[in-house]
């Protein structure tokens, strides 16, 4: 599950399949634009109109190969080679390149085509297992200039010359520069090779021919043949049969069965004639794709196309939903597309129109399922999304897409974020649900990152997310959040703060944004309460007339409640930031429910404040309003309807035809009269308008609720859903889609559900929505969500992950690249299937790992169970890990291979280990934590490149879990303690004597809270060898030091208990006992400080006798030791020196005298004994230009012999100035530090 896979924008690509509907263009001749398709034409060693580009990898491992499919040479990226050239690489990544150097498109007219498609095809073949990348890069104009436009596609191994193709659009100058390359990719691989050639490059036109008929209704049926009439009795079989016929008019029904190949009409419809596309009986017509990297579905070039009912569910692993590129007036209408596992299975690219309603996307096994791109005039309404690894919808490129319409949706996205919006222009998000967002292992939190360029977010519901679910995050320059207003939503039970707004200096600007009449309620229940946080500058974000029960951040560890936030001193800082919130209950019919309609005593009602004003008295058409950026339109798009507004009073209702931003106006229906400074609002009823999602009263604006009861629900539980609707509305229909394929009818209808868990780690529920439809022919969602109630069987485990082949949760469960770089794997056995993940440190990582298990409850499921091994040195820790709180780091360090002080020991020494792991030890630091938020594995210290860790297996257990036999059987092997050494600390230097301190650790377990260690024998070892035992517990011992040689040594500690249950530890320390004392007999120093001479005694004897002076500096002899002790007394005169188990010594002498040894007398002694002389040798050498000698003299002690102290003794017979010492170096033991 460990993929890198590169997602396709306006790229598409078929292996071994022909793309139906396209002929090639004729151009005569050899139409190939590319100068050196098959690296035939060589110059100097190197292929003409190529190069290469190794980001990382080395471009000498990119060569040409003589293994080729045709002619000489082929293009070959050598993985291996690369590997050896540069061994700090796990991964490689380097490609050829062709660029328009390489192409001659000067000479082929109209070619190429700009905005039209265009083929590259080519063979391909790998050794090993490495994957082709193809990408075509382009560069597209932006308003901050041009931006590099990456178009990517990943192909897969193949032991043989296999031959693929991609399409793509050829850059056009409205909205690209000339700028063309592409690149032939080895693709973050680890080994192997890969070869490529005969490349080529085509321009596609549609086919014309036409054959005139009626239109007409048409079926096709997998028992059907295509020489058949497509009648019913005699249908056509195939879906190129479809895509050959339909054309302006035509009704193709498809019979119940699987249909294999691409549905990819060749013609468009009309307005008048569309072609339509439809399922008999929904969702038992299946298109199951090809067994290629293609989608099931390709509309390209085409208008005027309506897909019904169908199911979409590709067999192949590379397999895609729907395309749809340059296309217009597309409608797809209760569609189930699922379970695929090729790049980018749905997309909308270069489109105009599209109209997604009533389906269902969802179960894509990686990064991100739904894009929008380069579009304008979409809508997606009533539709249910989930489960991807990262964003279910996603509009991108940023600011690429205008007026876009998301209504009326239910989010649930399970496995991570529930959608993206990066930018786009002109964006209604309105009615929606967003539930169950999770903080997966692709995503980066569980946040919808939300940023648009006027952006209107209402009447939406965002509840019961695990993580905060909306966030303004601008992170660069292309990301403005700009006029959004987001009004009269509820942000309910989320598990941390309901929004985070981020903005820096260095990215696009959030400005002109309004949040008022909102909900924020509940959330961060197991933190402080955090109901907004600002991690930098938020002042232009306003805050008017909301329910913020609970607190504001400013920062990750700066609260304020809603006092402070609306004081004058704030404020003065700030502005008006906040205005007028207040902290009440909302009044809810059913919170436990999640039933947000408000009851009849609630104090929201009436309680909304004006959206806006009139500016000036008037009548007409042409309403001047204060702020126009709360009203919809319609955006342009088919069959929308703008805002129907009330002026002044409930009674004065029109309809918005238009807004005009430039103008600061709203263009009506119909024609009123106002007043200057009257509330301007959606329709209402009553006094005020009023707050939260639903505007109760018949004369207020339409809307639904939908009321599940009861909310939660379990298997077979009858559940009543009723469709609330509010406002003036004469209802012909109710057509409910109940989230698990079925269909109902009516206000009120009733289900029976079965819930399965597709895992452990998130509740799931069932999406619900219901079009009511009136008599005019406008329809209005409803939105609900049937959450599953069934208890959890506590013995099953909250989270369990063996990361083997048939774990398929493992993937999102876990987080493995943030903070970056990191370097991860999950390893198979292709034998047995069994698994471990693998993280390592490339270079300059941390090794991070985190899971984040949704409702982990301490007590409920207090038990950690770890597999792991860990690279001898790799510096690893574990933590657990709180909702944040004010001034609290939310992690907690509970085991580690090298911090001493926490209560679990992991072992880093190559070997699998198992440990059991109490959560609750968290409480050590948040006492009254009920909730724990997650808990992860990471680099503790810095860390170094290949630094490793893995994991075979991890399980949140409860006690009923771990009562299991087959959980007993495997916590039989779990370490049982450790010992916590406290001195000698890992690789501290000591000397002498030394003690050996240390503390028994034992772990609780189930069925041993307090678990007892009743000590049967203690040993400690040092390099193998037995220096202490005891048979009874000690906590101490002591070892003497003086045994061992200088250097490095190893202590190992075991205990053992009367159960035979061992616990040892081996320390790793420096014995240093041996020192050298180096005199260089230099004098005192003084010097000023703060005015007073402070004098620096230098003097290393213990004892001297009187008769010595300095050496002043133009004393004889003239040497380079100016540092000198010289005998001026007239008798015997020593130095003494401390000189603890002396072994040698060095003394350095200037005499003027042939023979030193007359004079001078070298000795040592015990502490209080004789002096015993020793024996030395002389180095005599002759000073320039002087009487003078220097003499070095050197000798060792015995070590027979016992020495504390070591005496240069001068004689008598020296006269007084003929004697000077220069150095003295004595090898001595250590006596302190």
């Amino acid at each position: 599950m460990c993929r890198f896979t590169w997602f396709a924008i306006a790229l598409v690509c078929t292996i071994a399949v022909l793309i139906l509907g396209f002929t090639v263009a004729a151009q005569g001749g050899d139409d190939n634009p590319i100068i050196n398709p098959g690296a035939e034409l060589v110059e100097d060693g190197e292929p003409i109109g190529w190069g290469r580009y190794s980001p990382s990898g080395d471009d000498r491992a990119t060569v040409l190969s003589t293994d080729a499919r045709s002619g000489k040479y082929s293009f070959m990226i050598d993985v291996d080679e690369a590997r050896r050239l540069r061994p700090d690489l796990t991964r490689i990544r380097q490609s050829w390149r062709l660029d328009t150097g390489g192409m001659r498109t000067t000479t082929y007219g109209d070619w190429p085509e700009p905005g039209k498609t265009h083929r590259l095809s080519f063979y391909y073949k790998t050794e090993g297992d490495p994957r082709l990348g193809v990408q075509i890069e382009r560069r597209r104009r932006t308003e901050e200039g041009l931006k590099v436009d990456n178009t990517n596609v990943l192909f897969p191994p193949s032991p043989e010359w296999r031959y693929a193709e991609c399409e793509f659009v050829w850059p056009h100058p409205d909205t690209h520069s000339d700028w063309f390359l592409i690149m032939f990719f080895a693709t973050n691989a680890e080994g192997g090779k890969l070869w490529v050639d005969d490349i080529r490059l085509e321009k596609l036109q549609p086919v014309t021919e036409e054959v005139e008929r009626e239109p007409g209704t048409f079926y096709v049926a997998p028992y059907g043949d295509d020489t058949h009439p497509g009648t019913r009795q005699r249908p056509w079989a195939t879906l190129s049969k479809v895509s050959e016929e339909a054309r302006a008019g035509d009704t193709i029904v498809f019979l119940p069965g699987e249909y294999e190949g691409i549905l990819q009409l060749r013609r468009s419809g009309t307005p008048e004639a569309p072609i339509t596309i439809r399922a008999e009986e929904r969702m038992t017509a299946c298109l199951v794709g090809t067994i290629y990297d293609n989608y099931a579905i390709r509309l390209e070039g085409v208008e005027h196309i309506h897909i019904e009912g169908l199911h979409v569910k590709p067999k192949s692993p590379l397999g895609r939903w729907f395309l749809a590129r340059q296309a217009k007036h597309i409608h797809l209408t209760d569609v189930l597309m699922e379970k695929a596992r090729g790049g980018m299975p749905f997309h909308i690219s270069g489109c105009e129109h599209v109209y997604v309603r009533d389906s269902v996307i969802r179960e894509y096994e990686d990064h991100n399922m739904a894009r929008i791109s380069d579009s304008k005039w979409i809508l997606f309404e009533g539709n249910a999304i989930s489960r991807t690894g990262h964003s279910p919808l996603q509009f991108y490129p940023e600011q690429s897409n205008q007026y876009v319409v998301v209504r009326g949706n239910v989010f649930h996205p399970e496995w991570g974020r529930p959608l993206e919006f990066f930018s786009p222009r002109h964006l209604l998000f309105e009615g929606n649900i967003i539930t169950h967002s999770f903080y997966g292992g692709r995503s980066n939190s569980a946040a919808a990152n939300y940023l648009a360029e006027h952006v209107i977010f209402r009447h939406n519901r965002v509840f019961r997310n695990w993580g905060t679910p909306l966030q303004l995050q601008p992170w660069l320059y292309t990301l403005p959040m700009t006029q959004g207003r987001i009004y009269n939503n509820v942000f309910d039970a989320n598990s941390e703060a309901a929004m985070r707004i981020m903005t820096r200096a260095d990215s696009a600007p959030v400005e002109d944004n309004i949040l008022v009449n909102n909900v924020f309620h509940r959330n961060d229940p197991h933190g402080d309460g955090r109901q907004l946080v600002f991690d930098g500058n938020a002042d232009n974000m306003r805050f008017v007339n909301n329910i913020i029960n609970g607190l504001v951040a400013v920062s990750n560890n700066v609260v304020r409640d809603l006092e402070s936030v609306q004081s004058d001193i704030w404020v003065r800082l700030h502005g008006e930031q906040f205005v007028e919130n207040r902290q009440l209950d909302p009044g809810f019919v059913d919170p436990d429910g999640f039933d947000h309609r408000l009851a009849v005593d609630s104090p929201l009602l009436d309680a909304a404040v004006a959206l806006t004003h009139t500016v000036r008295s008037g009548k007409g058409t042409i309403l001047p309003v204060e702020d126009v950026y709360y009203f919809y339109d319609g955006f342009g798009l088919e069959g929308e309807r703008g805002d129907l507004i009330s002026v002044g009073d409930p009674q004065r209702v029109a309809r918005i035809v238009r807004v005009d931003y430039d103008a600061g106006t709203l263009v009506l229906d119909r024609s009123l009269t106002w007043q200057a400074g009257e509330p301007v609002n959606l329709a209402w009823d009553g006094a005020a308008p009023d707050m939260g999602v639903y505007e109760q009263g018949r004369g207020g604006r339409i809307s639904v609720a939908v009321v599940a009861e009861p909310f939660f629900a379990t298997s077979g539980q009858e559940v009543r859903l009723t469709a609330h609707v509010f406002g003036d509305i004469d209802t012909v229909e109710f057509k409910w889609f109940l989230g698990d394929g079925t269909v109902a009818h009516g206000q009120q209808v009733t289900h029976r559900y079965e819930f399965t868990h597709s895992h452990t780690n998130s509740p799931g529920g069932f999406p619900v929505r219901v079009r009511v439809t009136d008599s005019e022919g406008h329809s209005y969602v409803g939105t609900g969500f049937v959450e599953d109630g069934t208890a959890m069987d506590p013995h099953v485990p909250l989270l369990h992950t063996t990361f083997d082949e048939d774990d398929a949760d493992w993937w999102w469960s876990w987080k493995s690249y943030r903070p970056e770089p990191t370097d991860w794997r999950r390893e198979l056995d292709s034998a047995s299937g069994e698994g471990v993940l693998r993280i390592s440190n490339p270079g300059g990582g941390r090794m991070p790992l985190k899971t984040a298990p949704a409702r982990w409850d301490v007590d409920r499921y207090p038990w950690i169970y770890l597999r792991y091994r860990i690279k001898p040195e790799s510096p690893v820790g574990l933590y657990l890990e709180a909702f944040r709180q004010m001034g609290g780091e939310p992690r907690v360090w509970v085991a580690s291979t090298r911090e001493r002080r926490n209560a679990y020991r992991l072992i880093a020494d190559d070997q699998w280990h198992s440990l059991l792991i109490d959560a609750r030890l968290i409480r050590q630091i948040y006492p009254d934590l009920q909730v724990a938020q997650g808990f992860g594995m990471e680099a503790i210290a810095t860390s170094r490149q290949g630094d490793t860790y893995w994991l075979d297996e991890v399980a949140i257990l409860s006690p009923e879990a771990i009562s299991e036999p087959a959980w007993q059987e495997k916590i039989k092997g779990v370490q049982n303690g450790h010992l916590e050494v406290g001195y000698p600390g890992a690789n501290l230097t000591v000397h002498g004597k030394i003690p050996v301190m240390f503390e028994i650790r034992v772990y609780p377990q189930p069925d041993e809270p307090t678990p007892v260690f009743d000590v049967q024998q203690v040993q400690i070892e040092v390099d193998g060898e037995v220096v202490f035992t005891a048979d009874h517990r000690v906590d101490q011992a002591e070892i003497d030091t003086t045994r061992w040689a200088d250097g490095p040594h190893q202590l190992k500690i075991t205990v053992v208990d009367k159960k035979g249950q061992m616990l040892h530890e081996v320390v790793p320390f420096t014995v240093k006992n041996r020192q050298v004392m180096t005199d260089e007999l230099e004098p005192p120093k003084e010097f000023a400080f703060w005015g007073e001479v402070m004098i620096v005694d230098n003097t290393k004897t213990l004892t001297e006798s009187d008769g010595w002076e300095y050496a002043t500096a133009d004393q004889d002899p003239q040497v380079d030791d100016e540092s000198r002790r010289v005998k001026v007394g007239e008798g015997e005169e020593y130095l003494v020196w401390q000189a603890a188990a002396l072994r040698d010594f060095t003394v350095t002498l200037y005499a003027r005298m042939e023979d030193i040894k007359e004079v001078v007398q070298l000795s040592v002694r015990a502490a209080d004994q004789a002096w015993i002389d020793l024996d030395y040798e002389v180095q005599k050498e002759t000073i320039a230009q002087s009487d003078w000698y220097k003499y070095v003299l050197t000798g060792k002690a015995s070590q027979d012999v016992p020495t504390d102290e070591f005496r240069l003794l001068v004689r008598r017979d020296a006269a007084p100035g003929s004697v000077q010492v220069g150095l003295v170096r004595l090898d001595i033991q250590r006596t302190s530090d």
